[in-house]
């Protein structure tokens, strides 16, 4: 078993070099296209987050089985909550996004109501509505600049 150590060790620094690596991909990739603008569609945010969510939780949970690994056979260890910071952020912009996204589907079958079916004082309620509905999000969401500019587009 001694013998077996060294190789061991040599075998889990590739890994953790290969694994940083990666995670520095997913850190540029979710500084470049994360959707914290109005310019997406609350669907279109949401897709984005799910790839880049799947991406994010396979890499983090790689992550921590390596420096697992490191601390068993001795080794110096490594952040095992190094990616902490982007699920949290990730997690938050879920969440934006996800009450958005419901708010947003009152507006979508506004728009989608024809002229002659179009309704002045039901229209002005159902906005009344998505305002109280977005001024009842919890701080941590409307602390967002999402938020923001989604609330102005009403």
């Amino acid at each position: 078993m001694e013998d077996q150590i060294p190789a061991l060790q040599a075998k889990i620094l590739d890994e953790e070099k290969s694994c940083h690596n990666k995670l520095k991909e997913i850190e540029d990739e979710w500084e470049k296209t994360r959707p914290r603008t109005a310019e997406y569609t609350p669907k279109e945010a949401l897709d984005q987050l799910n790839i880049v969510g799947k991406k994010i939780s396979t890499s983090n949970a790689e992550w921590i089985r390596i420096c697992k690994a490191k601390e068993l056979l001795d080794m110096e260890l490594g952040d095992p909550l190094r990616l902490q910071n982007l699920v949290e952020d990730h997690q938050l912009l879920k969440g934006v996004w996800g009450e958005i996204h419901k708010v947003w589907q009152t507006i979508d079958v506004i728009n989608e109501t024809t002229l002659a079916a179009y309704v002045h004082k039901k229209v002005k309620e159902a906005l009344d509505k998505i305002l109280e509905q977005m001024n009842a999000f919890p701080n941590r969401l409307r602390s967002h600049s999402v938020y923001d500019e989604y609330k102005a587009l009403l």
